[in-house]
């Protein structure tokens, strides 16, 4: 580990090429977080956010992605956060993106007025408490889990069904180890992958530099 004294914590998550990665995250993480396997959908970790101040963590998010549009955002943050408030910011980007592709005319403050409202939590699952929120037909769902630490699975485009076999599918990373060098990996190929799908021009002799 590295010292915290002397470095940052956003440098000591960071590796060489400058992409935060799962397992440095373990190292310093004093809450859980909480992962999803791949599974049928080959679940992807397509990216992974760290929310730092003063030199400590407040808030990390790993989203997912599978074939479609369907996505799985995994927030972990530590006791004393307000669920709905930390729901309805990781939500509202996803909801806007969705409602806004529904309804392309509508202006911004229009969609974000039928945004508005907290979220409702009509059910449990085990110690997950299930909610949703969002205006739209394709609502996006929600768990909720309280337990050394907040942990959230707000999910697009995922059937109820599915979405409560995923929550029992859920592994919580307490520190380093396999669970989070695998996760790590996952993370490094679902970057590759992404950047090998990404779409590309020609090339073209004489514009493009070398």
């Amino acid at each position: 580990m590295i010292d915290l004294q002397t470095t940052s914590l956003e440098t000591a998550i960071e590796a060489d090429d400058s992409v935060i990665e799962i397992p440095r995250i373990m190292a310093y993480l004093p809450f859980p977080l909480a992962m999803i396997p791949a599974g049928p959908r080959r679940w992807a970790p397509v990216d992974v956010w760290a929310g730092i101040h003063e030199n400590t963590f407040h808030e990390v998010r790993v989203t997912y992605s599978a074939a479609g549009d369907r996505s799985i955002t995994v927030v972990a943050a530590p006791h004393g956060v307000d669920i709905n408030d930390l729901v309805m910011r990781v939500a509202t980007p996803l909801l806007f993106a969705q409602f806004r592709k529904q309804h392309g005319t509508l202006p911004t403050g229009a969609v974000m007025a039928a945004l508005s409202g907290e979220p409702i939590w009509p059910s449990k699952h085990g110690e997950w408490t299930l909610g949703r929120c969002g205006v739209s037909d394709r609502p996006l769902r929600v768990g909720a889990y309280v337990k050394d630490g907040i942990h959230l699975l707000i999910a697009n485009g995922v059937s109820c069904e599915e979405f409560e076999t995923l929550l029992s599918s859920v592994t919580f990373l307490t520190g380093p180890g396999p669970d989070a060098d695998i996760l790590g990996e996952r993370h490094r190929k679902a970057l590759a992958d992404r950047w090998l799908q990404a779409p590309r021009r020609p090339y073209r002799p004489g514009v493009d530099p070398m």
